[in-house]
């Protein structure tokens, strides 16, 4: 089995405060890589990487997504407002590199086990699901959970599945 690339997408617009962004998650997903059950289990293509300038940007990103096994979505409740660059990101992983996509919803398990926010996702999503360009996955933020996803059977062909549940 093979360790895992992932492209991280989430929504860091609307303030310069990353405790008020999305970003919060993905700095605790980078904490969390350190630590059982994540540890080993992906490589963050984002990881080591210096800043970009604005015009080279989407080039980077294109790079690195191709260079990814998946696109990991965080889906929280500010999620659906956003546009710009994470739309651009959902519909290019799903349409031109067609990596399957692991949607992780920050408060999955206050909801239950199954839920399915459709509430937090992004026009893009919903686009792509819809027209069946996404091989989506729906998952709770978790560790365990990440890692039973990042874990998958590196041969395994569409469908992506995986184990939902989050046990304790």
């Amino acid at each position: 089995m093979k360790t895992a690339r992932v492209y991280t997408c989430f929504d860091a617009t609307g303030s310069k405060n990353p405790a008020a962004t999305d970003l919060k998650y993905y700095f605790l997903l980078r904490a969390w890589s350190y630590r059982a059950p994540l540890v080993g289990t992906f490589v963050d293509v984002h990881g080591g990487s210096a800043r970009q300038k604005p015009a080279d940007l989407r080039r980077e990103l294109i790079d690195r997504m191709r260079r990814s096994d998946l696109l990991l979505l965080i889906l929280s409740e500010r999620t659906a407002a956003s546009r710009g660059l994470l739309s651009w990101e959902i519909e290019f992983a799903a349409g031109q590199c067609s990596l399957p996509i692991v949607c992780a919803y920050t408060r999955r398990g206050e909801r239950g086990a199954e839920a399915i926010n459709v509430g937090w996702w992004p026009d893009a999503l919903r686009r792509s699901v819809t027209a069946g360009r996404a091989n989506a996955v729906h998952i709770p933020f978790h560790p365990r959970a990440l890692a039973r996803a990042f874990q998958r059977d590196s041969g395994e062909e569409r469908p992506f599945r995986i184990d939902t549940g989050c046990r304790r």
